[in-house]
């Protein structure tokens, strides 16, 4: 160890990081594992974690997942790391205000704000949902705003919840009735259904 201070040698052996780990059990039932990690350390290499975890038979009920929704779930979307985005016509999850969309971390729990920062969220019903391959959320429904800012029943989401700017995404006055379904083509364009007679003026 390069000779430093007390402190810095404290930070330099009991500094963190995050390790995620998955697997797929072949049974029903608890299970334990031992995780190994290569160390550079000699007393302690391999460094092993005990895992504990149970099996579950594909398509069971897990229930201990509740986020608590207050208002009905119209669409369901899960992100590749496992995230869940609900969206409906709720104004409450697990206690906290959300307004017509919120996301669930793996264990189902709430994300908080600070992660999925939808601000107040939509004025109306969201309706549908589609994910893009590069994390952005395109909604619709029969809301006319979303944290605010004026749209025709469709916006596109940023990772993070904020809406995408104009520039980039730019769907102009939108819808003129509710948007009932989303869907993106491989080529990345977007098709939009719904009550509407008119999108954008045309």
């Amino acid at each position: 160890v390069p000779a430093q201070t007390a402190d810095n040698f404290l930070n330099y052996w009991y500094s963190t990081t995050n390790v995620t780990v998955s697997f797929v059990p072949t049974g029903t039932g608890v299970k334990t594992a031992a995780l190994h990690i290569a160390s550079s350390d000699p007393l302690n290499n391999p460094f092993v974690v005990n895992l504990l975890g149970t099996g579950l038979t594909p398509g069971s009920l897990v229930t201990n997942v509740n986020p608590g929704v207050t208002g009905g779930v119209a669409a369901i979307a899960i992100q590749p790391d496992g995230k869940v985005i609900l969206a409906g016509s709720f104004t409450n999850v697990s206690g906290q205000a959300r307004n017509r969309i919120a996301r669930l971390l793996p264990d189902g729990t709430l994300e908080p704000t600070n992660t999925f920062a939808i601000g107040v969220g939509a004025d109306a019903p969201i309706q549908s949902v589609a994910l893009q391959t590069d994390g952005r959320i395109v909604i619709g429904g029969s809301f006319t705003s979303f944290n605010g800012q004026a749209l025709g029943r469709i916006a596109r989401l940023n990772a993070d919840g904020t809406v995408e700017s104009s520039v980039t995404f730019n769907p102009g006055t939108g819808a003129n009735s509710n948007v009932l379904a989303v869907a993106l083509q491989a080529d990345g364009k977007i098709l939009v259904g719904g009550d509407f007679t008119n999108f954008n003026a045309q």
